[in-house]
């Protein structure tokens, strides 16, 4: 297991989470982000219309004054706009040693007689049967895992395992279905 979690195609799996999670932590800036677009866009038809308008002869002292006044606020808002502008999230420098450790750490953790002893409990709480079998045509291995569902979900996700029990009759429905996890 070690091994294949060192391999180069899984650090890349790994890097590419780590960016998706740090591009969804970003959220509130691509909010922000449309919104300053948004004033910037209104200003800009706000000064076309109001340069039309001069243009036209129609220019009064006032419009005038308008004029300069949502230019000045254009350009403050572009200036605000480029200098809170999102670039590609950035990586720490040393990620693949930190992805190597915290691999270290889940295969020091998973070797601890005592970890491994109570996961190897808990499993067995959960599942009945596993069946492996070998398919040619995807030349893969298949697992059918046998057990108790709402164990399985209620321990992934401890958050709503209550809510796992609850509905452990509309889950029953789910028994012998292929799942294709």
């Amino acid at each position: 297991m070690q091994n294949d979690l060192m391999a180069e195609t899984a650090f890349h799996q790994f890097q590419s989470t780590y960016i998706k999670q740090l591009e969804d932590g970003r959220q509130d800036q691509r909010a922000a982000e449309k919104t300053r677009m948004k004033a910037i866009k209104r200003l800009e038809k706000e000064k076309d219309n109001l340069l039309t308008a001069v243009r036209s002869g129609k220019a009064h002292d006032i419009l005038l004054e308008d004029l300069e006044r949502v230019a000045a606020e254009l350009d403050r808002k572009k200036a605000e706009h480029e200098a809170k502008q999102i670039g590609p999230p950035e990586l720490p420098r040393d990620l693949r040693k930190k992805y190597e450790e915290m691999i270290q750490r889940i295969v020091d953790t998973l070797q601890d007689e005592g970890v491994a002893g109570r996961a190897a409990e808990v499993l067995q709480e959960m599942i009945e049967r596993i069946d492996v079998t070998y398919e040619k045509n995807r030349k893969g291995h298949t697992l059918h895992i046998q057990g108790r569902l709402v164990k399985m979900l209620a321990n992934a996700d401890p958050a709503n395992a209550e809510g796992y029990e609850r509905e452990k009759v509309r889950l029953s429905w789910l028994r012998g279905q292929d799942l294709n996890l």
